[in-house]
């Protein structure tokens, strides 16, 4: 779920969430280490619209200027690039989620980007991989997660059932809005 954040609070938050990569383990004594990341560090601009941690154990920060993967150490800075179609759309990142199948779905003011984490590029018409998925694209909105399997929300109001094919479909551990182009 997305909240809006005030200043001070998502500056808490990053910090909370960044700690836990660089959290040591052992006894009780142990404590968080907090490192303060900003613009200076690498990070592609200080106001973070979204922030999500991969199964891969990356955090990626959703900035108004790129995504940005943090690996603990270092960014890698994603950004829109005219002559690339396999960028991102848009620079303004407002939403970070994982679907089942491990790709990452960014959502900019400009719609939905599909990030393969094994090529490191992005579909920014997101509509062949819902079919794929046997999903409807048109009015496609929301998919849900429920103990049956996943529910695919289509504007306005009718929702259309997916059958579970796989077992990796019963994983999503977050919502999912997604556009149709």
């Amino acid at each position: 779920m997305n909240l809006p954040l005030t200043a001070n609070g998502f500056r808490f938050l990053l910090i909370l969430m960044l700690s836990s990569l660089s959290f040591k383990g052992g006894n009780a004594q142990s404590g968080f280490q907090f490192a303060h990341i900003d613009f200076t560090q690498g990070l592609s601009n200080n106001q973070v619209n979204a922030i999500y941690k991969d199964t891969r154990g990356f955090m990626w920060l959703g900035t108004m200027s790129g995504l940005n993967r943090y690996d603990g150490y270092q960014f890698k800075i994603f950004r829109h690039n005219l002559s690339d179609t396999t960028s991102l759309n848009d620079n303004y990142i407002s939403r970070i989620c994982e679907d089942p199948f491990k790709k990452l779905w960014i959502q900019t003011r400009e719609g939905f980007n599909i990030y393969d984490p094994d090529t490191e590029k992005f579909n920014r018409n997101p509509a062949g991989y819902l079919k794929s998925l046997s999903l409807p694209v048109n009015g496609f909105s929301d998919v849900i997660q429920t103990r049956n399997g996943f529910w695919a929300k289509t504007a306005p109001i009718k929702r259309v059932e997916v059958p579970m094919t796989t077992s990796a479909l019963r994983e999503i551990t977050c919502l999912v809005p997604l556009v149709a182009g």
